[in-house]
């Protein structure tokens, strides 16, 4: 029973949040064209420390986590328009480490 107590504890601590180099899985990987935006909301998922993703984005409800959100955008549930990049790289975290696709805003306005 402390075995498995012991692995469980071991794969509770290694599904923190960690960036994978790999491709990203979302299903729309970029804005079709730099000066289009697309609507899009940011809601915040909790601290990342406390298995949280922190700042993340939904576009069409795909959820991307933008690597370079500006401070005055860092508000829950706002709505936007936003222009943006795959990054090529996905962003791990919760308890289920599902992979988010990590994206760079190429162009970002409020709503």
């Amino acid at each position: 029973m402390r075995k498995i107590y012991l692995l469980f504890t071991l794969a509770a601590g290694l599904a923190g949040c960690v960036t994978e180099d790999q491709p990203a899985t979302g299903e729309k990987l970029s804005s079709s064209n730099s000066d289009e935006l697309v609507d899009a909301v940011i809601v915040d998922e909790g601290e990342p420390m406390w298995d949280g993703c922190g700042w993340v984005m939904y576009v069409d409800s795909v959820r991307y986590k933008p690597l370079d959100l500006p401070d005055n955008f860092k508000v829950n549930g706002l709505g936007i328009k936003v222009s943006y990049a795959a990054h090529g790289t996905d962003y791990l975290c919760g308890l289920a480490a599902l992979p988010m696709p990590e994206i760079e805003i190429l162009s970002i306005k409020k709503d």
